[in-house]
């Protein structure tokens, strides 16, 4: 594979290619990270599965957000009408796992694809993630090192992962080239109304130790963790494209001079 240099703008914006499964899973290889400070406590989210319970309504255009701040708190109202779906369960050689999410998303898939394929800006949101970087471009095929640090209270494990990713409109498939965590796969964003469906599907065999029992929860809950940012992610693209739609200047008009006679 050449090495050529990699600019922002390859992936970001356009909505072309991902695997973000594999960013969201890397560092769920060595179990859910420290304790995190209890968070305050606030009203369960609604369950639409419960009779008398309804999903929160759009924020009102008198609130006094911006465009911006309006469409993010919408997509974010929305996302608790529609929960993740994850099913993990084992595979058929001894130690790996098979995968199997989807989820809702309330924005259109350019945006659901764009916060897939946000590489530079995934350390900065994905828990436990402390760097994602493409390597490599050679024709559809990328190269993806990603590296995090997870654990329990005081004992951390780093994870070092590299991949090869092959990209074929909005389906990305992944294979490991190296690393901490043996896994293949697919991730695909589709339209659909109202918004976007993503889903993954995965095997994944960690080459270090996991608890038999503790260790496909830890799995299961970091990986939970992870779509949770990532979807909240696609709602801060959303909202930032509601206020560049907003703010750009509208298209000059003409005059058209009555015909005479």
């Amino acid at each position: 594979m050449r090495r050529m240099p990699v600019h922002a703008s390859r992936f970001v914006p356009a909505p072309a290619h991902t695997w973000a499964l594999v960013a969201c899973l890397l560092c769920a290889t060595a179990g859910h990270a420290a304790a995190e400070p209890p968070a305050p406590a606030s009203p369960p989210a609604p369950n639409p599965s419960q009779p008398g319970l309804r999903p929160a309504p759009p924020v009102p255009a008198s609130s006094g957000l911006s465009s911006q701040e309006r469409a993010a708190a919408d997509c974010r109202a929305a996302l608790t009408s529609h929960p993740l779906r994850i099913t993990l369960s084992p595979g058929e050689s001894s130690g790996a796992y098979a995968l199997h999410l989807e989820f809702f998303a309330p924005v259109p898939v350019r945006v659901a694809w764009q916060a897939m394929t946000d590489y530079d800006a995934m350390a900065s949101y994905m828990p436990d993630m402390q760097r994602s970087v493409v390597q490599a471009v050679d024709g559809d095929t990328l190269r993806v090192l990603q590296q995090g640090s997870s654990g329990v209270g005081p004992l951390r494990v780093s994870v070092r992962t590299l991949l090869d990713v092959t990209l074929h409109g909005h389906v990305a498939s992944w294979v490991t080239v190296s690393g901490d965590l043996d896994t293949s796969g697919q991730a695909r964003a589709e339209a659909r109304d109202g918004g976007s469906v993503v889903r993954y599907t995965a095997l994944l065999r960690p080459r270090m130790w996991l608890p038999p029992l503790l260790g496909p929860w830890f799995l299961r809950r970091q990986i939970q963790r992870q779509m949770t940012a990532l979807r909240e992610h696609m709602c801060v693209l959303l909202g930032q494209a509601a206020q560049t739609a907003r703010a750009a200047p509208a298209s000059p008009t003409r005059d058209v001079p009555a015909p005479t006679r």
